[in-house]
């Protein structure tokens, strides 16, 4: 069951309180996709159309049928070009930390997989044609039986994730296909040296010294493969990271203080500005506080 994007935003496609999504979309419109990152696990199929993926400044030319894996807090955007005879089409599982964890067994532990392709940076596989059409499948069912309002679906849909979830799996494991990747530019040093080194000083004068550039030079690289500024980059980086704080039982207080804001009030901004909620209202949709 594939359902027409109409002003997708995947800034919303986990709403507050949910521990998972399942989408099928296609469009024929294509463009440049927004930087974000998400406080929980993203799969991403590419389907069809034509699409530029880069993940914390690393691209990747996209062909029909791969996966993608964007854990949490990994940055990420497409740029995409689709028309009437070449749809953009793709889906999407999103997946807490939490649910991740639910699915693991004494004799098989899904979110360890899951982890150490994060770790490895293995964040992208080309699953058996036949293998991938069957994951889709299975994802269109979950779509089409979500809302029927039958207590029994919601549990067969809880029995079809934890498939889905396996499968995904066993996709990453096999590592069926790895593309050559680009040298790593400035933009990408950059990214893995916030992502690193996340709730320390950042400032522009730190990151230059330690990459040994020039922070012009570091600047107009990184809005130029990036379209956002440093700065911009880090505040969206700790704002994912306080949100899987919060969503692990810190106080907003205390995510502020661990995911590297120096103030409550410069927290405050950043985080309603990215998630049209204060902190404390994305911690009682979070069912951290009473």
């Amino acid at each position: 069951m594939v359902h027409a994007a109409r002003d997708w935003n995947p800034l919303e496609a986990m709403p507050a309180g949910h521990d998972f999504e399942v989408y099928h979309l296609w469009d024929r419109q294509g463009g440049r996709g927004i930087l974000h990152s998400h406080a929980y696990y993203e799969f991403y199929f590419f389907l069809g159309g034509q699409a530029q993926i880069m993940v914390e400044g690393r691209d990747y030319t996209a062909r029909p049928g791969e996966l993608f894996l964007f854990p949490p807090g990994f940055m990420h955007r497409s740029l995409v070009t689709a028309g009437e005879d070449c749809p953009y089409e793709r889906a999407y599982l999103y997946l807490t930390e939490n649910m991740l964890q639910s699915m693991d067994s004494p004799s098989c532990s899904l979110s360890e997989i899951v982890h150490g392709a994060a770790q490895a940076g293995r964040l992208h596989c080309r699953p058996a044609p036949e293998f991938c059409a069957s994951l889709i499948r299975r994802m269109d069912r979950i779509i089409e039986t979500e809302n029927s309002g039958n207590p029994i679906d919601t549990c067969i849909n809880r029995g079809r994730l934890m498939i889905l979830t396996a499968s995904l799996c066993a996709a990453i494991q096999e590592e069926r296909y790895r593309e050559e990747m680009q040298e790593d530019s400035v933009a990408a040093q950059v990214m893995a040296y916030i992502h690193a080194h996340l709730t320390e000083d950042l400032t522009l004068e730190v990151l230059a010294e330690k990459l040994y550039v020039s922070k012009y030079h570091m600047l107009h690289a990184f809005r130029e493969k990036t379209g956002t500024s440093v700065h911009q980059y880090i505040l969206m980086k700790r704002v994912v990271y306080a949100q899987m704080l919060m969503e692990n039982g810190f106080s907003p207080a205390q995510a502020a203080r661990e995911s590297g804001f120096k103030d409550y009030a410069g927290f405050y901004r950043a985080f309603r500005s990215r998630t049209e909620h204060t902190p404390q209202e994305y911690a009682s949709l979070t069912g951290q506080m009473d």
